[in-house]
């Protein structure tokens, strides 16, 4: 039971970490369906209506169009069959980039 316990939080804590922006104030942090990013879920770590909840969706915004970017060129660059990964995460993040906004 003990060793469930600890496999499981470690997997939340790579979750975490994977969804953290460390150049933000606050860490964002999102939940997923089929790779794409649930946008009614930005920053659900921060309390409703909070400074920190409001700052972390707007800095997801910019963190959204800042991957989107990265993922973008690193896809392009990518040999061939070797950039499917970054295909996948340029699709997720291209996607918020274009629909999500903060309010």
């Amino acid at each position: 039971m003990k060793r469930t316990q600890a496999i499981t939080a470690i997997i939340l804590l790579l979750v975490a970490t994977a969804s953290f922006s460390g150049n933000f104030k606050y860490p964002i942090k999102w939940k997923e369906r089929d790779n794409r990013i649930l946008h009614e879920s930005v920053c659900f770590n921060h309390d409703y209506g909070s400074i920190p909840y409001r700052t972390c969706r707007r800095d997801a915004q910019s963190y959204f169009k800042d991957q989107c970017r990265y993922y973008r060129d690193k896809a392009s660059k990518a040999k061939a069959g070797y950039g499917e990964q970054a295909e996948k995460l340029r699709e997720k993040f291209c996607y918020s980039a274009s629909q999500y906004g903060p309010v």
